[in-house]
């Protein structure tokens, strides 16, 4: 009896390891997906985060999705004659081999518009990343508090 238990147990781990082996993988890596708390509804939120295409071909993220917002865009936000400008990315991003691509404050970043309710540190926010080879992948923005600025900054310019 304990060698037919003992059976069974084998084959259900052999089968459990074969479909770990089995599940398709990407070739993207996503290092410290991040977002930060929004102060109200209707307040947009954002996404950071790095993506590593480690594949053998270059790719393009073409588009993000999450269930707790209508709509997400990825941007760009840049200083054009001493004013910073955000503006929507809709060709996508491409992601060459082996180079990190950071969505970070003051460069490429996430929108997050038309928030079901407002984003809340510690609870994170999950997002899909279509890419043009990988497909898609999912991941979670882990809500973290936003630095204080520094003294020096001035949003006084900044423009949408």
């Amino acid at each position: 009896m304990n060698y037919r238990l003992f059976s069974i147990a084998f084959l259900v781990a052999c089968a459990s390891t074969r479909a770990l082996a089995a599940a398709p993988s990407t070739p993207i890596a996503i290092e410290h997906p991040y977002s930060h708390p929004t102060a109200a509804p209707g307040v947009p939120g954002v996404g950071f985060f790095t993506l590593i295409n480690r594949g053998s071909k270059a790719d393009r993220l073409i588009s993000v999705q999450s269930p707790v917002a209508g709509s997400v865009e990825i941007h760009q936000s840049q200083v054009k004659d001493g004013v910073m400008q955000m503006r929507a990315v809709t060709e996508g991003v491409t992601l060459p081999v082996g180079k990190p691509v950071a969505f970070a404050p003051g460069g490429l970043h996430l929108m997050l518009f038309s928030l079901r309710e407002p984003l809340q540190e510690g609870v994170p926010v999950p997002v899909t990343l279509t890419f043009e080879r990988a497909g898609t992948v999912t991941t979670r923005l882990q809500v973290e508090p936003r630095e204080p600025p520094s003294a020096d900054a001035d949003h006084s310019q900044h423009q949408h």
